[in-house]
């Protein structure tokens, strides 16, 4: 019986959170941006598809690179992990939409064997063009 009411207690404190929780985000300094992204480009998100690769379904956006500034210099194209609309939101989702342009810090992601696919998967991971100057002065002076 004592269970019993404990659990219920339990439950019903649980009733009055609020239907969405926000994912909190840690500050992520300078160094730990450039340090932990395989790739960081000046880009503009162009288009978002979900594709089936090996039996997986992803959302893919596709970023088209004016600019590599660490990573691989000739690519131009780089393909984005992307929340999927088709399963159940989760509070770190990042949401990016088609024309953003900015500096984008990505990380690679093991979503699909054999394919490069990154993730901006922190807010900080993609900065908007009109707040980047001043940061993409920095990174041409910092990044070979």
């Amino acid at each position: 019986m004592k269970v019993f009411i404990s659990a219920l207690i339990f439950m019903l404190c649980f009733s009055f959170l609020p239907e969405s929780v926000n994912a909190m985000w840690a500050k992520l300094s300078d160094y730990q941006l450039i340090e932990n992204s395989e790739v960081i480009i000046v880009a503009e998100l162009t288009e978002a598809k979900e594709i089936i690769v090996q039996n997986k379904k992803i959302m893919i956006g596709i970023l088209k690179a004016k600019e590599v500034l660490k990573g691989e210099k000739q690519q131009n194209v780089f393909m984005l992990e992307l929340p999927s609309t088709a399963t159940p939101l989760k509070s770190d989702d990042i949401f990016y939409k088609k024309g953003q342009k900015g500096i984008w810090y990505l990380r690679k992601q093991n979503v699909v064997k054999d394919y490069d696919i990154y993730s901006a998967d922190h807010p900080q991971r993609f900065l908007p063009s009109k707040d980047a100057d001043d940061k993409l002065k920095a990174l041409r002076t910092i990044l070979p």
